[in-house]
């Protein structure tokens, strides 16, 4: 499981160009009500990713409960959780996307795309 999500991702970031617009990606299981890091595209996406688990709710917890896309066009000006945008924007984060995965191991997670630039992810971009 953890190579095809992982490479399930990585799919993905090639699609969209992820790479050439330095997005970095992480996915995120919730086990337990708990949010764990379970893959991502590099070590400083995996610290980012790591910061949810500090915090009750976030992106990835919202993205996996709702199965919706869960977004953060500028985690300075973000009051859903301001805990959790204050932690990601103090790592040089600006926006944030998180998507849920719907896999058939019935496992929940949700894969997040952080960049650098607010807006990355809305026509403003």
């Amino acid at each position: 499981m953890h190579q095809f999500l992982s490479e399930a991702a990585q799919v993905f970031m090639d699609d969209v160009g992820g790479a050439a617009r330095d997005f970095q990606w992480a996915i995120a299981l919730l086990v337990r009500g708990d949010v764990r890091n379970f893959a991502s595209g590099s070590a400083r996406a995996r610290e980012i990713d790591a910061l949810q688990s500090l915090f009750e709710d976030g992106p990835a917890r919202a993205a996996v409960a709702s199965s919706e896309f869960v977004h953060i066009p500028d985690t300075a000006l973000d009051g859903r959780w301001s805990g959790y945008s204050a932690a990601v924007a103090s790592q040089g984060v600006g926006s944030v996307l998180s998507v849920p995965m719907i896999v058939e191991w019935d496992v929940r997670a949700a894969l997040t795309l952080y960049r650098t630039s607010a807006h990355a992810f809305t026509a403003r971009m």
